[in-house]
């Protein structure tokens, strides 16, 4: 026997739930029900009349005036489907009213003003003035230098504590530096000179020179002209064995630079120096005028170191080239000696008459420090100079001059550094310099 069913067959479906017998009265009851809701025996006749009541064409609505400011009654919202009021956006004028089918409308009235709230009063003050507004603040220059506060250092920028890792700091003042690169269009031959030996001639021969060469793109050459042979080649170090008397014994084949260089060591701040030795030094004044004539067209600029004294013809050959005139003070000697140098150089009853007063008055003067201490009021003697030369300038001692070896700027310290920087610029600032030379 299979027991599967058939999907699609209709089944019979039997309610067996509690039946109540049906009757003739039931039934009534039923109908009465039926024709009282429906009213399906009433004898009232329908009053429409299709000939009087037929349709016509259907009118549109007419949309109430917004502009005129009205409201009309068709304008009012349906009481079955109420909604809630809301308010609309600010009208354009005052009294003026915003017509919506689906709000209800209210006059919008103008805002009021909020009135300010008066200052308080008090009783030891003076009444409120309304403040005035100050004028607004000019920015300062970008250039301009702010003054640090009192007691603080200045910060330092990245760049500045980069730069401080690999070069020494150097604390002379910028247009100082920029001044030691003035152009020249001749050649200047300065000239160191006292009439006390052993103030230091020599070592502000080779400072000087150096921080001239490392600031400025010309050739510049220290020459030892001391009749009886320096120590300006023991300043620097040795490249070569030429000395100024090799030099002269070559000089009328001399055409070129190389030729100069073959006879000078160079430092590394690119000073050269011409030294001397005593078996051959500069003889007369006719030899270092020679020696100039020379020099002087293959260096702009020429520094002489000379023998102490001043009378001598080898002397007043030097002062006749000289072009800016640097007199070198030590001590108390040193300064009365550097005194009486002036004061011959001045007086027309002099050695040499007036004929050098011109160099006098343009000339740089340096107080030379060779001992940590002294016993000579150094302020004195620097008012004292600066009162009858152009510019005087103070050396600090330092322990690198010791020995009379040689030496370099990076050795020394930043005191010293710094006046050696003013008096390469003393001397470029030098009226026989800024007039080119010859």
């Amino acid at each position: 026997m299979n027991d599967a069913r058939d999907p699609f067959a209709e089944e019979e479906v039997t309610f067996k739930g509690p039946q109540t017998p049906r009757t003739a009265a039931t039934n009534d009851q039923d109908d009465n029900l039926f024709d009282d809701a429906y009213d399906l025996d009433s004898e009232v006749e329908d009053e429409f009349d299709f000939d009087q009541d037929e349709p016509g064409e259907w009118t549109p609505p007419i949309n109430p005036d917004k502009s005129g400011g009205r409201q009309f009654a068709g304008d009012a919202p349906v009481a079955s489907s109420p909604r809630p009021a809301r308010r609309v956006e600010q009208p354009s004028g005052p009294g003026d009213l915003i017509f919506d089918a689906n709000l209800v409308l209210e006059p919008q009235s103008p805002p009021q003003p909020t009135p300010k709230p008066e200052p308080i009063q008090v009783a030891s003050q003076a009444p409120t003035v309304a403040p005035v507004r100050p004028a607004p603040r000019t920015p300062a220059p970008r250039s301009a230098v702010q003054a640090p506060e009192a007691g603080k250092a200045p910060k330092k920028s990245f760049a500045q504590k980069m730069r401080s890792l690999f070069f020494k700091e150097d604390t002379s003042s910028t247009q100082t530096v920029h001044s030691l690169q003035r152009s020249l269009n001749g050649s200047v031959n300065i000239v160191m000179i006292n009439r006390k030996g052993g103030v230091g001639k020599t070592l502000v021969t080779t400072l000087a020179g150096m921080v001239l060469a490392s600031h400025r793109k010309d050739r510049i050459i220290a020459v030892d002209a001391s009749p009886e042979g320096g120590e300006l080649g023991d300043r620097v170090e040795r490249e070569q064995n030429g000395t100024v008397g090799s030099l002269l014994d070559q000089l009328d084949s001399v055409s070129r630079y190389s030729h100069v260089r073959t006879h000078t060591s160079q430092d590394q701040s690119g000073l050269e120096v011409l030294a001397s030795e005593p078996q051959k030094p500069i003889s007369s004044g006719q030899e270092y005028r020679e020696l100039m004539t020379v020099l002087r067209k293959f260096y702009p600029v020429i520094l002489t170191d000379c023998a102490q004294g001043l009378k001598s013809e080898l002397m007043e050959s030097v002062l006749e080239e000289a072009d800016v005139l640097v007199l070198v003070s030590e001590g108390t000697d040193g300064m009365k000696a550097a005194t009486q140098v002036a004061n011959d150089l001045v007086d027309s009853q002099g050695l040499y008459g007036d004929r050098f007063a011109a160099l006098v008055d343009d000339m740089v003067v340096v107080v030379n420090h060779r001992s940590p201490k002294t016993n000579v009021d150094t302020g004195q003697v620097m008012e004292f100079f600066s009162s009858v030369a152009r510019e005087a300038i103070s050396l600090p001692y330092d322990q690198m001059f010791e020995g009379g070896r040689a030496f370099t700027l990076d050795e020394i310290s930043p005191e010293t550094r710094d006046a050696a920087i003013k008096l390469g610029a003393a001397i470029v600032n030098s009226a026989g310099f800024m007039e080119g030379g010859r």
